[in-house]
């Protein structure tokens, strides 16, 4: 079965979960919404951004494979920030590297994303974070 959060619609606020959440569970699920939708837009703000700048972003991607969109992706984004870095407008001028990835077998990372008690425990896990560092003015 899936968890309720799944089946809220984040434009409207509107659940089509029919069982009775305590008023707790109502104000989490709403913060929780509210800290995607932030999320969401800022992905689109960026990804606009991007297709200004360069068009072969707006170009359809759906028959590309998907390393190559990768590859397209990352160049425009190492692009961009150079040059918010030699106008100054840099958010972190000094590069910190990430650590290496621990490599793993495709085939099990993509059983494990589409399993779907997976995924509902790692929403709940994401709602319980953003409930711990509640931002008052998700609430408006």
């Amino acid at each position: 079965m899936l968890h309720p959060l799944l089946l809220e619609d984040s434009t409207t606020g509107s659940s089509s979960s029919s069982s009775g959440d305590s008023n707790e569970t109502r104000d989490k699920r709403k913060r929780f919404s509210g800290a995607q939708e932030a999320a969401r837009k800022d992905v689109e703000r960026a990804f606009g951004i991007l297709k200004s700048r360069w068009g072969i972003v707006r170009l359809p991607a759906r028959a590309w494979e998907e390393n190559k969109i990768r590859k397209v992706m990352y160049a425009c984004i190492i692009l961009h920030n150079m040059i918010l870095k030699d106008d100054g407008l840099a958010l972190c001028p000094d590069y910190v590297p990430d650590p290496p990835a621990v490599v793993q077998d495709l085939e099990d990372v993509r059983m494990e994303i589409r399993d779907s008690g997976v995924h509902e425990n790692l929403q709940m896990d994401l709602v319980d974070y953003i409930e711990q560092a509640y931002i008052p003015r998700l609430d408006d």
